[in-house]
This record gives C-alpha cells, structure tokens and sequence, in this order.
C-alpha cells in the first residue's frame, strides 16, 4: 500500500482553473457557497458538510442523507492526504474494486462523512491518483482530484469554490496515460499542473489556463 500527504498551507490563491467545468456554477450563497457561513460547520469549505442543508449531519455530501458506509470501507490500497491551512485535512483511497473514495477532517481532528467519488467502473485497473486543495481561509475552497480513467486518459473531478463534487474538463483533451505511469500534482503560480508519463514513455505535464488545458514537456534541469 502506498500512502502520501500534502500540506498546501503555502497554496494562497483563491482562484478556480477558469475552466468551464472548474468555475462558479452559481452556488455563491447559502450553505453550499459563501466560506464558513450557512451550514458550515467549521471547516471553512463552504459546504454543509451533510448534503441537506442543515449543520448537524455526518453523512457523505451526496444529498442522500446517509454514510454510504460499506463493511469494507477501511480496505485500502493506495491513499494521498491534502491537509489544509487551519489544520482540516481530506484524504483520499483507493479501494480493491478500483473505486475512489473520500474522508475529511475538521480543523479539530473531528471526522465527518466519507463517500465514493469515482466509481470502480469509471476507473483503469490500479489507477494512480492525486490531489491538491487551495483558497480560503482553511485551505478547502478549491479541491481537485486526478486519476485514470478506463480509456487510459488522464481525468480530474472538482469542488469549485466550496460547492459540489463534479467531473471536471480535463479528460475532455485525451491526455492518454502510460500503464506504468505515476501522477503528481502541484498548484504553482495559479495554475495547476499534472504530471504522468505518457504511452511513449515521455514525460509530459497538463496545465490548467483560462482556455483550457494544455500539454508541455517538463523544463529541463
């Protein structure tokens, strides 16, 4: 099993990718928007933390109501961790069937629901995957989530500005994804960059702009 952790308390900026799918959709106000207001309850991420718009729940965000708690839900074979600014922190995992999950943590050590993110089948055989959170005062405003999908392209699913999980643009450009390949994400310069190796076996980076995403080659050292 493979596990990582990364802290973005150095991630100041507050901006989305600028992407279709990765801007406001609308979602500014109440408990689904506006950081630490609303249901929030205190992990400053903008969300009610339960999916139903009041501030006592422990469920999973997805509006159901419950846990999606399954009887195998601790059996992992690869996690990474993002902590946030003010001690929060959500770490996704990789389950035996390929799905993807996530748990957060409240600033306070608290934990609050768990869920699938990415389904098995939406996923290739032993996907690598990472993450990367920014913005706000908590470090959560922004969360994106980069994995492999079934057709060996590179995909990303994404919490804009405290809102809603969703599919997000980037498997839109078909950057296919070598069978061997690792993936690491870091958050520079208000952009988001999302390296792989390619099905040639060279090493390429996809890079979020405000037209979209592009494909660039690593700077030599």
């Amino acid at each position: 099993m493979s596990n990582a952790v990364r802290d973005n308390s150095s991630f100041d900026d507050n901006e989305p990718d600028n992407l279709p799918d990765s801007s406001d959709d609308g979602l500014g106000g109440g408990s689904d928007g506006v950081e630490g207001v609303g249901g929030d309850e205190g992990d400053g991420d903008g969300d009610d933390d339960d999916g139903d718009g009041n501030d006592g729940g422990e469920d999973d965000d997805d509006g159901t109501g419950d846990d999606d708690d399954d009887d195998d839900d601790d059996e992992c074979l690869a996690s990474v961790t993002i902590a946030g600014t003010g001690g929060g922190k959500r770490r996704f995992w990789r389950k035996p069937n390929g799905a993807i999950r996530i748990r957060a943590w409240r600033p306070n050590g608290r934990p609050w629901g768990k869920r699938v993110l990415v389904q098995a089948d939406q996923t290739r055989e032993s996907t690598p995957f990472d993450a990367v959170c920014w913005g706000g005062n908590f470090g959560f405003r922004q969360i994106r989530l980069y994995y492999v999908g079934k057709d060996n392209v590179l995909e990303e699913m994404t919490r804009p500005n405290g809102g809603r999980w969703r599919k997000g643009n980037l498997g839109k450009s078909k950057y296919k994804v070598g069978k061997n390949s690792s993936l690491l994400v870091i958050r520079t310069n208000g952009r988001t960059r999302v390296r792989f190796t390619n099905p040639r076996g060279e090493v390429r980076v996809a890079v979020s702009g405000k037209e979209g995403w592009s494909l660039q080659k690593p700077p030599k050292k």
